[in-house]
């Protein structure tokens, strides 16, 4: 049960991790890498490799964008951003309650330009009869332009 928690947390999380909102921290819109590392427990698990293309919108507020999230559970949660004196770097602490299951979760995140980020993700997730501790390494770059949406053509069954 808490693996499954915790992937659907990762797949969720990785791209919505943590940063900070700053005038001078930015992240250019486009087409992103994104290289996930975890181990579970201490067990090093498949790296994972995705794109994803990051519209202007979403990275308006980089705090918003990079909070952690909590998704395919029900759990009352807490989250903190922590101080940090770099601008570029981001921290939070996440704390959450679910019906059998507490979650600690301690993210950072850095913006090394406006082209790259690297992050990592501790979380502790315990239930009355086991625990995991998961460890995740981000590391993203952008790597171009997103690719033009495809139009819908006409609706089955329509003429030209």
């Amino acid at each position: 049960m808490v693996r499954a928690q915790i992937a659907g947390i990762l797949s969720a999380g990785a791209l919505a991790v943590a940063a900070a909102a700053s005038d001078e921290v930015e992240l250019q819109p486009g087409l992103w890498w994104l290289h996930v590392a975890t181990t579970t427990n201490g067990k090093a698990e498949p790296a994972q490799d995705t794109e994803a293309c990051l519209k202007a919108e979403e990275l308006k507020d980089l705090g918003a964008y990079f909070s952690p999230v909590l998704e395919e559970a029900e759990a009352d949660c807490q989250t903190t951003q922590q101080p940090s004196s770099d601008p570029r770097r981001l921290e939070y602490r996440m704390h959450c309650t679910g019906a059998g299951f507490t979650l600690d979760a301690k993210t950072s995140v850095t913006i090394e330009s406006p082209q790259r980020f690297s992050a990592s993700l501790q979380m502790d997730t315990r239930t009355e009869h086991e625990s995991a501790v998961v460890v995740a390494e981000f590391e993203a770059n952008r790597t171009g332009e997103c690719p033009p949406e495809a139009s819908p053509g006409p609706a089955p069954g329509a003429s030209p």
